[in-house]
């Protein structure tokens, strides 16, 4: 395995055609009608672990393409006051990704600070009477907030502190604790971590 220029040329060529792909199989309505969600998950792993791992396994096979390759590599490595075009670039690209790690480091204490703000200001529902099912993380009510919320990496959930009916409810929390049971937060992290490495 290794990492190497034309690696990440194709990774790059390749995975923007899956997202054309995929962008097209979730724009078009008559689509649904021959694809499956699982399909659509199935593609966007193969996408997300194509952008993780750049690189050119042991069984890969190289097509050579001498008419777009040779031109590219000649840009890549032609000096620009001692240095080549390719450490330049990859010198903007390692500054991006310590900014975009920085911001995103950022974020996630800010989204720490909101939950603890919450916390200290939300009451803690009496559940008695929810189904047994809903009845597994804590439920939180506040003022601050207008819509459902949830912290999946506290397992928390957050409710504004409108009334709502019983089978309402239900319905909000269920669809709450989905985001918790699949595990949305993690998934969230790793998509952030690839938007870090192409930002």
């Amino acid at each position: 395995m290794q990492l190497s220029l034309s690696s990440l040329f194709i990774t790059i060529i390749f995975t923007a055609i899956l997202i054309l792909i995929f962008n097209a199989l979730l724009t078009c309505k008559k689509s649904y009608i021959f694809f499956r969600t699982d399909f659509l998950s199935v593609l966007a792993i193969i996408i997300v672990l194509r952008l993780l791992f750049p690189i050119e396994f042991k069984f890969t096979q190289s097509i050579a393409v001498a008419p777009i390759m040779n031109p590219f590599y000649n840009i890549m490595h032609y000096k620009f006051h001692s240095f080549e075009i390719y450490n330049l670039l990859l010198l903007i690209w390692v500054i991006g990704i310590i900014i975009k790690s920085i911001e995103y480091i950022f974020s996630i204490s800010q989204s720490n600070k909101n939950y603890k703000l919450l916390i200290s200001n939300s009451v803690k529902l009496e559940t008695n009477e929810l189904d047994a099912e809903l009845d597994i993380f804590p439920i939180f009510s506040s003022k601050f907030l207008y819509v459902p919320t949830v912290f999946t990496t506290k397992k928390s959930i957050f409710l504004p502190t409108t009334l709502y009916t019983k089978s309402e409810l239900n319905n909000i929390l269920r669809h709450e604790i989905s985001h918790i049971q699949h595990h949305d937060g993690l998934i969230k992290h790793i998509i952030n971590l690839v938007v870090i490495l192409y930002w």
